[in-house]
């Protein structure tokens, strides 16, 4: 499940990469991590697992600190995926680099204004089209007195995103919007900065077959984890129940793959998978592991995935 991070620019990336965890977990080291172990019930005929890494254990993917400075806000509505959302990121040397970028991918709808006199201008990027597996997005670039911002807007009109620029406001340093200007329902859910970076207390789960395909689970504490954060990885967004839990399930037209986020018993719960296998049959089969389970589980994640054919 630890698959490449979403990024500052919220571009979602599938290459299936070690790391931390697609699904933004922002996690600390809280209670016995061995309550996050979980295992899915019986495997179908030629599916295995291939690891199964505590938050605790020694080779469990830890964030990294970065070798720059930047302030991101999160605006959106809380444990609702399919609200619209706007995320903030301050920093030259994130969001570089800047205004190019909005040729660069082709902006359409493009509108240049200014922001208490500095330069700002927004342009709607269709992701798809730009190679990249993710919604279509409006971008902002505002200059301000101290650094460049980035916005970008998910399930966002060109005309909401451009009134909410007008509103960006500097809050010691962190980029925010008034609250005069936001859509009804939105709220600031989270910030951070490079100071105070995210953790991944997590653990993780990972298998596959032959002409299968592939699921990984992540769990972590649910007190600690907004479902609106993951809204950017998908399209569409539907309610389902995960044995009297409510989850919500994600999907793209045309796309194999698919993710269910779900919280029971003080536990957070993402399941992603691809090919042939069922979501929601695997996310209900989902169970404590014991100890002795959980130590037979790989504990070396792998550079890459293996692509695995679906034939």
């Amino acid at each position: 499940m630890w698959v490449a991070g979403l990024g500052m620019a919220l571009l979602v990336s599938h290459d299936a990469k070690a790391g931390p965890p697609s699904v933004p977990f922002r996690q600390s080291h809280h209670g016995d991590a061995s309550q996050l172990n979980f295992l899915f019930g019986d495997l179908p005929d030629g599916v295995s697992y291939k690891y199964g890494i505590g938050a605790d254990e020694s080779t469990a993917p830890i964030s990294q600190s970065v070798p720059y400075t930047y302030a991101r806000a999160l605006y959106g509505t809380s444990q609702d995926p399919s609200a619209p959302l706007l995320s903030l990121t301050e920093g030259d040397e994130v969001v570089a680099p800047g205004f190019d970028e909005l040729d660069t991918l082709e902006a359409q709808d493009r509108h240049a204004f200014t922001v208490h006199g500095r330069r700002a201008e927004c342009g709607r990027i269709d992701l798809l089209a730009t190679n990249h597996l993710g919604s279509t997005q409006v971008w902002c670039y505002v200059e301000t007195a101290n650094e460049l911002v980035y916005a970008a807007g998910l399930r966002l009109d060109m005309t909401t995103m451009v009134s909410m620029m007008h509103g960006l406001t500097l809050d010691a340093q962190e980029p925010r919007i008034e609250s005069s200007v936001l859509p009804s329902g939105m709220t600031l859910l989270r910030h951070e900065s490079s100071a105070d970076s995210p953790q991944w207390a997590t653990s993780g789960l990972w298998m596959s077959g032959t002409c299968y395909g592939s699921a990984g689970l992540t769990v972590g504490w649910a007190d600690e984890f907004e479902m609106a954060d993951i809204g950017w990885r998908f399209d569409d967004w539907t309610n389902v129940d995960v044995n009297g839990h409510r989850g919500v399930l994600g999907s793209n037209p045309g796309n194999s793959q698919h993710l269910i986020v779900w919280t029971a018993d003080g536990r957070a719960f993402a399941l992603e998978v691809s090919g042939k296998f069922d979501a929601l049959t695997l996310a209900r089969s989902v169970r404590a592991a014991t100890p002795t389970e959980w130590a037979t589980m790989g504990k070396q994640l792998p550079q890459y995935r293996p692509i695995v054919a679906a034939c």
